[in-house]
Parts: structure tokens; C-alpha cells; sequence
């Protein structure tokens, strides 16, 4: 993403800046400038917004003048160039005038899948409409799990759509490299996945671990580069004390999660938190290496099971 133009104040630029970064960082290109003495105008409240649904098409971008807006670039079909100029409409609200210069292309969806089934091999497949793409994916796979650990099933077919997407999702792969188990998947610009094992916390606390905190901007930004996404937080626990404590924990860890979100701008109703107690352990109780592994939250994107 390239950000350029004039704006009146450095809050807002501060507002736009931030949404920027966790949708599109480093992808990203800022060259806004602050004058105060340029005038305000409406959209400058929800520009934060109106970034973030430009990711809707694979190649877009948008271009306002006062109260004029023109959105430009290339979309796979009219129903999401409808998607598109829907969301940009809703963030610019009724004072703008919309038009599109954007061009339907028919082009079929890509995909990328990644799954990590916790013997340290990541396995990435799908169909991709360059080798650029697929190096880029590939890349970003032996940089974080090592060349013998990575299997590569993608395929290179020019007839489907090239889209940001495709660029953001591997960066995701060092993150997620220090758990264990793990999957995520792209298709039609839809995401999902989950992300399992790994992020534990110590016994008997429901405070988020700088482990956890640095992996929770992640989530931050595929809610934020996809609005209609939801996201279930499962808190764990071992089987130490009561269960009914050990019940109150796990929702207590969930909850920390949530509000985490729910803090980053992450509108609540987004954002579930289930606490399943000791019911679920992925490690032995009688150890304090499983028991440790059991202290743990969960993510998983899309509503409760």
C-alpha cells in the first residue's frame, strides 16, 4: 500500500497510520503530510476505515478530493466490485460522491493453504497466478521451519486473481512458527484457521504472556484486513485445583484475549471468548511440561463450535 496526500491533522494521520500498519505492514508505503492549513472534511473521521476494505479486489486504489471520491484498479467479478464500492460508500459516508473506474476482470480466486500438524513440517498448497507469489509464499516457509521442513504443493495458473492477500498471508508463517499446531487457508479472499497449542500461560494466571503479546497484533490485523471475520478465543487450564475454579480460569484467559481485541479497535461483538476448563487437555496432567502445555488459550477463526 502506498498512502499519499495532504491532511489536516496529526490525529488523523495518527488514526490512518495505525489502521495502515496492521493491515498492510510491512507492505506498506507512508507519505502522507500534515498541514494544518488544508480544510477539513467528513471522510477524515472514518479514512482509518475506508483503508482497510480496499483489499476487497486484488488491485485497487482510491483517490479523494474534498467531498470526491474515485475508486480505481481491477476486481475478479461485478459482485465483488458490489462488495467494494459497498464498504467504501458505508466508510465515506453519504457526504462523498463514489465513482469507480475499476475494470472486472472474470478472473477465477486464488487460494493458499498452510498447515503445521505439530511435527514441525509446514505443508503449503493452493493455486497462485504467478511464480512471484509462489516464491514470495515459499520463501517466507523455509525462512521460518528451514528448507528440509517444507513441503510445496502450490501451482501457478495465470488465470486466477491476483490479490493482497496473497502477500500478506505467508508473513503470518514466522509468527506462528513457535507453535506447534497450526492452519490457515485463503480462498476467494476468505480466510480461516486456527491456531493451537503453544501459547501458555503460568499456573493459576489469566495474564496475557509477551509470547502471547506478540502474536496477538496478528489477529489484530486479519480482523481489521477482513470486517465480516470473526474469532473464537479458547482459554484452557490443567487440572490443578477445582474444576469450577479451573472453569472460571479458562474463561478468565479467553476474556483477556477478547478484551486485548476489543481494545485495538476490534468491535466487540467480533470477538467470542469459551472457557472449556481442564476438559481438554493436549498434554499429561502428571507432568509439569504437560500441565504446562495445557495452560493455554486457543484461536479459531469464525464463531463457536
Amino acid at each position: 500500500l502506498t498512502l499519499r496526500g495532504t491532511i489536516p491533522s496529526e490525529e488523523v494521520a495518527a488514526g490512518i497510520a495505525r489502521v495502515a500498519e496492521l493491515v498492510y505492514a510491512p507492505l506498506l508505503d507512508n507519505q502522507i503530510i500534515v498541514d494544518p492549513e488544508v480544510a477539513p472534511a467528513t471522510w477524515l473521521a472514518t479514512a482509518p476505515n475506508v483503508i482497510a476494505v480496499l483489499p476487497i479486489v486484488g488491485t485497487s486504489g482510491l483517490s479523494i478530493t474534498a467531498q470526491k471520491a474515485t475508486v480505481f484498479g481491477y476486481a475478479p467479478s461485478e459482485e465483488r466490485l458490489a462488495q467494494l464500492q459497498g464498504a467504501l460508500g458505508q466508510a465515506l459516508g453519504p457526504d462523498v460522491e463514489l465513482a469507480s473506474e475499476v475494470t472486472v476482470t472474470g478472473l477465477a480466486p486464488p487460494s493458499i493453504n498452510a498447515v503445521v500438524a505439530g511435527d514441525g513440517i509446514i505443508k503449503i498448497s493452493g493455486t497462485v497466478p504467478s511464480r512471484a507469489v509462489l516464491e514470495f509464499a515459499y520463501g517466507l516457509a523455509v525462512e521460518s521451519y528451514g528448507a528440509e521442513n517444507v513441503v510445496n504443493e502450490i501451482e501457478v495458473d495465470p488465470g486466477v486473481d491476483t490479490t493482497f492477500s496473497l502477500f500478506r498471508l505467508p508473513l503470518v508463517f514466522p509468527a506462528f512458527a513457535p507453535f506447534p499446531e497450526w492452519d490457515v487457508a485463503i480462498y476467494d479472499n476468505v480466510i480461516s484457521g486456527q491456531l493451537l497449542n503453544g501459547a501458555s500461560f503460568p499456573s493459576g494466571s489469566a495474564t496475557l504472556t509477551p509470547q502471547l503479546l506478540q502474536l496477538m497484533p496478528v489477529g489484530t490485523g486479519i480482523l481489521t484486513r477482513n470486517p465480516t471475520l470473526v474469532i473464537t478465543v479458547e482459554g484452557h487450564t490443567d487440572s490443578i485445583g477445582a474444576a469450577e475454579a479451573n472453569q472460571a480460569l479458562s474463561v478468565a484467559r479467553a476474556e483477556a484475549a477478547k478484551e486485548w481485541f476489543i481494545a485495538s479497535g476490534i468491535a466487540p461483538e467480533r470477538v467470542f471468548a469459551v472457557g472449556y476448563g481442564e476438559t481438554r487437555p493436549i498434554g499429561d496432567n502428571s507432568t509439569d511440561e504437560g500441565r504446562a502445555m495445557n495452560r493455554r488459550i486457543e484461536f479459531r477463526l469464525g464463531p463457536p463450535e
